[in-house]
């Protein structure tokens, strides 16, 4: 099985042969392929690969979002209890950039 979502599937339109895979035939021959052909299939190998990289990348997204909520815990206040409550004061003629919080 062939990956397509590898960095140089998604920035070039194609995987980079290495040496052993010209040895043992595994490169494809593109030679005899039309313009047309190859423009059309080259298309359809990058949509392809986007698609899939896209889908990695929703399952690490919630993957990531699962273990985030398992350690954070939201702060449950009640009437009464003390908090500190940041209230940084606007100084007049004066930029937030340039001021000390």
């Amino acid at each position: 099985m062939k990956r397509h979502g590898t960095p140089n599937m998604l920035t070039l339109g194609c995987d980079v042969s290495m040496p052993v895979d010209i040895v043992y035939g595994s490169v494809e021959d593109t030679a005899n392929e039309s313009y047309d052909g190859y423009v059309e299939n080259v298309r359809e190998r990058m949509t392809s690969a986007y698609e899939e990289a896209r889908q990695d990348l929703r399952k690490a997204a919630e993957r990531n979002k699962r273990y985030y909520d398992v350690r954070v815990r939201p702060n449950k206040f009640k009437e009464g209890d003390w908090v500190l409550y940041f209230n940084p004061r606007k100084f007049v003629g004066k930029q937030d950039k340039w001021v000390r919080n």
